[in-house]
């Protein structure tokens, strides 16, 4: 909106004139008058609100509007097929400019990396940043942006906790042993489906969910594992508290044959005695041993007819002859302190 360019105007503006200097008044046409309402109710309309002619608060309502919150368009389709349509009353997207982006409610759950996305009538176009399932989630809040004749995600939240979807599930170490808003520990805790969608979706897709039955059967074993819940209306997260964490092999060969999330019994380091000398790793006396932050064996769930066992310097015994478990050594591991394992939901 700019002045009109016409001879009735004073240095570019309106005037009432001045007869002393010879400047007539200004008449302000049909034209001019056209242009100030056309740009005004532009305004209200876009932000939400029907003209009314008897409603002189409407430009203030339109601009709080926009200034709160973000245009969302309504959803329709199935879930790779996204139609978008403008509100009532809001002007709608007849053509599509570089950068332009456009927020959404998601529906529904991608199921395959081919999504399209249609805006008012305008010709469907790819969601070119999905390359597989499982990608934009039920309940998210999604911006896409226009580029080089496709879009593309701009941002993807959980519009309840503001958490971006993409580090929803991931393991997160905390310094505190707080649980704060749009977080959940990995204690093993029974979770809504209806109430964490986003997780949900995420773990169900995951090739660590398992049925809850066999998961309950060892919790230790599985620890490491989604469970399905009820099967129908929750699931169960992980339980890393106290675990250590390593990285999955992924067919590499250092770790091989492991299965990912899958759980690891504890190993003695190998060490070097010939025998040759009276020099051991392992000191006999209590507060030698302790001083190296040796911890005396657990050997709850090992069975007991394992046969004979042997160690340095000492004679085959089996573990029912085995009466001072000080005689074992303990399962070695690093230096390290205790912290919190959580994740974003």
């Amino acid at each position: 909106m700019n002045y009109p360019e016409m001879s009735g105007l004073y240095q570019g503006k309106f005037t009432d004139g001045d007869p002393v200097a010879g400047i007539p008044a200004s008449i302000a046409s049909a034209k001019h008058m056209n242009a100030v309402y056309d740009e005004l109710t532009a305004a209200i309309v876009a932000g939400g609100v029907v003209p009314d002619v008897n409603d002189v608060a409407q430009l203030a309502h339109a601009i709080g509007n926009q200034l709160r919150s973000k245009r969302l368009l309504e959803v329709s389709g199935i879930s790779d097929t996204i139609i978008l349509t403008t509100p009532e009353g809001m002007p709608p997207v007849t053509e599509l400019k570089t950068m332009d982006e456009f927020s959404f409610l998601v529906n529904f759950t991608n199921v395959t990396p081919s999504v399209t996305i249609q805006i008012d009538g305008l010709a469907p176009l790819p969601l070119s940043s999905v390359v597989a399932s499982h990608q934009i989630f039920e309940s998210a809040l999604l911006t896409v942006r226009y580029l080089d004749g496709a879009f593309y995600i701009a941002s993807q939240v959980n519009p309840k906790t503001g958490n971006d979807t993409g580090l929803i599930g991931t393991l997160i170490v905390d310094t505190m042993d707080v649980v704060r808003t749009g977080e959940v520990a990995f204690d093993g805790a029974e979770l809504s489906r209806t109430e964490h969608p986003i997780l949900w979706a995420i773990a169900s897709a995951a090739s660590n969910l398992i049925d809850q039955a066999s998961k309950d059967v060892d919790l230790i074993t599985y620890s490491g594992y989604y469970g399905d819940g009820d099967g129908l209306r929750t699931f169960t997260l992980p339980i890393l508290g106290g675990e250590f964490i390593r990285m999955y092999d992924n067919g590499r060969g250092v770790d091989s044959e492991r299965i990912f999330g899958s759980s690891q019994r504890g190993t003695i380091i190998a060490g070097n005695d010939d025998n040759d000398s009276a020099n051991t790793s392992m000191q006999n006396i209590d507060e030698h041993r302790e001083l190296f932050g040796w911890e005396q064996a657990d050997l709850r769930g090992v069975p007991t007819n394992i046969g004979l066992v042997n160690w340095v310097a000492g004679s085959p015994k089996t573990l029912d002859e085995v009466t001072n478990l000080k005689e074992w050594l303990g399962t070695p591991r690093p230096r390290n302190i205790a912290y919190y394992a959580k994740t974003l939901v």
